[in-house]
């Protein structure tokens, strides 16, 4: 699986390039149109598996600084599917999740208490990851890293990593 940048935005301006630009405005103006109305604050994430191109996108209220968006802002989100035509398809909304990914058969995502894996087939949800605060996740082929900088008691950082296999 290999992370692809389509496009972030922040606050209504673009984030992070595309080199072209006749993609860039065809796939901006694909995600808008799945959007419930054009928003200005959120964040898009898209993947590849194989020959399929997924993507997840979070709406958020507000926004802080540098691509720093909270949980509690959440609006909802939404998964989209690339048909392989250029075009982009929207998958499905949620509303009080915020996506870290989702293909055909799972979807993982975060709420303010932990990470959670939902089998989309059969609808079984877990949580898979305990934590408050800030993390990074890696995903490959069913195996997630998580990455948290804990702060001690003590004033310390403590970097804490925890690698599974979650599908």
């Amino acid at each position: 699986m290999e992370q692809i940048d389509y496009v972030r935005y922040c606050d209504g301006k673009l984030a992070s390039e595309e080199y072209y630009t006749s993609i860039k405005s065809t796939t901006i103006d694909q995600i808008y149109s799945m959007m419930r109305k054009k928003e200005k604050n959120f964040l898009i994430y898209s993947f590849q598996e194989n020959n399929a191109i997924y993507g997840v996108c979070n709406v958020y209220e507000e926004h802080g600084n540098l691509l720093s968006f909270l949980t509690k802002d959440l609006k909802y989100s939404f998964s989209f599917r690339y048909d392989g035509k250029d075009k982009l398809y929207k998958k499905m909304e949620y509303n009080n999740i915020e996506l870290i990914y989702e293909d055909d058969d799972n979807c993982l995502y975060h709420k303010s208490d932990g990470v959670y894996c939902k089998t989309l087939r059969t609808g079984e949800n877990r949580k898979i990851y305990d934590h408050n605060g800030e993390i990074g996740i890696t995903l490959l082929n069913g195996w997630a890293k998580f990455q948290e900088r804990v702060v001690s008691y003590d004033g310390n950082l403590v970097d804490k990593q925890e690698i599974m296999k979650i599908w």
